[in-house]
């Protein structure tokens, strides 16, 4: 997908959160300029996927300790990091995966989408690429990859889940699952 394409996605998705006063802890995105920034000290391009995340927003503000939950949290269980902890935590899920004797050749910059037990991470491999893959990863004997998706889709995925009621928060701003709302594909990748 295009910059364009998963900024609009995170734009929809953002207005799901504000309804229900979950933005308040999120950071400002990053500037081209701060990402360009980001990618010399780190010594690879990224995709226009991973740069459109962090433009959206640069992790949070106010992260809950010692556990990211309620508020701060950009999905159920899952946060956003910033830029740089998210391709510091890419990099620690490779070699992870390399330890436990996973086949992940080629795919060296992992950068974690959602930070959680079971992280979800863009394949940011290839920064030509308008649509990286996003996979959630299961750790416990090795790393077995889900289903692969964009970020446009997992994002309007995120959305439906608001929308049909799998997933809401409550006053307090604590996120609920309601496991018997979620469709096929949701059970599948979320």
């Amino acid at each position: 997908m295009t910059f364009e394409s998963v900024s609009d996605a995170l734009r929809r998705y953002e207005e799901q959160l504000i309804r229900r006063g979950v933005r308040d802890h999120f950071a400002a995105g990053l500037s081209s300029s701060e990402i360009a920034e980001i990618e010399r000290d780190v010594g690879f391009r990224f995709s226009e996927d991973v740069r459109a995340v962090w433009s959206w927003h640069n992790g949070v503000t106010e992260p809950d300790a010692p556990f990211l939950t309620g508020r701060s949290l950009i999905v159920p269980y899952y946060a956003l990091v910033s830029l740089r902890d998210a391709v510091k935590r890419g990099a620690a899920v490779v070699r992870a995966a390399q330890f436990a004797g996973e086949a992940v050749e080629g795919v060296d910059r992992w950068i974690e989408l959602c930070t959680g037990n079971d992280p979800f991470v863009i394949d940011s491999s290839d920064p030509e690429r308008a649509d990286s893959s996003t996979l959630g990863l299961v750790f416990g004997g090795g790393v077995n990859e889900v289903l692969h998706v964009t970020v446009t889709e997992r994002v309007e995925l995120w959305i439906e889940a608001f929308e049909i009621g799998a997933w809401s928060i409550d006053e307090d701003g604590h996120w609920h699952e309601h496991e018997a709302m979620r469709t096929e594909r949701m059970v599948q990748l979320l």
